[in-house]
């Protein structure tokens, strides 16, 4: 299903839990951009956000570029 919410939990790659964790699943075509998306909403604070941030992007997400959301979109 599209534009739905979920609770769960980042770990890291040996399963220790990172943080708490709400995802929120869109699909495309229903986007800003017309393809799928995935947002994760993290506890504030530097340190927990940050050690979110590396999980993500060890398993193979990538910083979107200035813009790029924009782009896509057109």
């Amino acid at each position: 299903d599209s534009h739905t919410i979920h609770y769960g939990h980042i770990v890291n790659n040996v399963g220790e839990v990172i943080d708490e964790v709400m995802v929120t699943v869109m699909k495309s075509p229903r986007t800003f951009t017309r393809e799928d998306v995935v947002e994760v909403n993290c506890h504030g604070g530097l340190v927990s956000v940050q050690r979110v941030l590396e999980e993500v992007l060890c398993a193979g997400a990538r910083l979107a570029e200035p813009g790029e959301f924009t782009k896509r979109a057109f």
